[in-house]
Parts: C-alpha cells; sequence; structure tokens
C-alpha cells in the first residue's frame, strides 16, 4: 500500500513540477524563457563572452565587447548575476517585440522585476533591453 501512495505521490510531485518549470522549448513562451534562463546561466558562470551572446545585435553594436557588457551588468544588474530563483510572469507583445516580465530573487530573498524586451532574429529570440519595474508600477 505504501508503494503505491508514494508512487501516485511521486507522479503528482512530477506533474506539478512540468507544469510550474519553464515552459516548453517549442512555444514561443518556452523559447523567451530558454533565451533568458540561457543568458542567466552564463551570468552565474562569469561567462561574459557567452551570456553577450544572448544580447541582440543592436545591444551588441552599443557595448562593443563582452566585458563593456560585463560592466554594465556588475554596475547595475548584479541580481541577474547569481540569482536564487527566477520566475517567468506575464509577456506582451509590442510590435515584433515580446516584453517577458521576470522576478529574480537574490540570496538575499529580495526580490526584483525585470521587463526583458526580446526582439526575433534568425537564430531565435535575443535581448534587446533589461528594464527594472518598481514594484508600485506592477499592477494590483
Amino acid at each position: 500500500m505504501h508503494r503505491f501512495l508514494f508512487a501516485i505521490l511521486g507522479a503528482v510531485l512530477l506533474n506539478l513540477s512540468v507544469v510550474s518549470g519553464p515552459k516548453a522549448q517549442g512555444s514561443p513562451d518556452g523559447a523567451l524563457e530558454s533565451t533568458v534562463l540561457g543568458q542567466i546561466e552564463a551570468l552565474k558562470l562569469r561567462d561574459y563572452g557567452a551570456a553577450f551572446e544572448y544580447a541582440s545585435d543592436g545591444i551588441q553594436a552599443y557595448f562593443g565587447t563582452p566585458e563593456n557588457f560585463a560592466i554594465m551588468l556588475n554596475s547595475g544588474y548584479q541580481m541577474v548575476l547569481d540569482p536564487a530563483e527566477v520566475e517567468f510572469l506575464e509577456n506582451r507583445p509590442d510590435g515584433l517585440a515580446v516584453w517577458q516580465r521576470v522576478m529574480v530573487t537574490a540570496p538575499s530573498g529580495e526580490e526584483y522585476f525585470l521587463d526583458y524586451q526580446m526582439v526575433p532574429d534568425h537564430e531565435g529570440w535575443k535581448i534587446n533591453a533589461v528594464v527594472h519595474v518598481e514594484p508600485t508600477m506592477l499592477a494590483v
């Protein structure tokens, strides 16, 4: 009887983790999430060159090098360098772009809301901008 209950509990937990995790890569939301998570994983490793590859052509042209990109990240976006948790919230289309809201929880427990402007390119989606969203600006 116990084995049966553990099997059911395991199946339920597995289904919950699939539902609450990132969406499938084939879905538009899943592709957006994969891009953001890919950059965050590169940043956790301090691989700024790999993280720079997730940026749009315009962002790459603006910063010029992964080293300049790293300076910007270290001076204003420390929360994405080693987050304790990343949660994807709503997204909204804006012409060809999509704004993806992400809640990043720092190791200290502090929560940050970021809007990622995602733009399509020949490889999929690239990050074109990241904007801090003040909690007072969030819809209630």
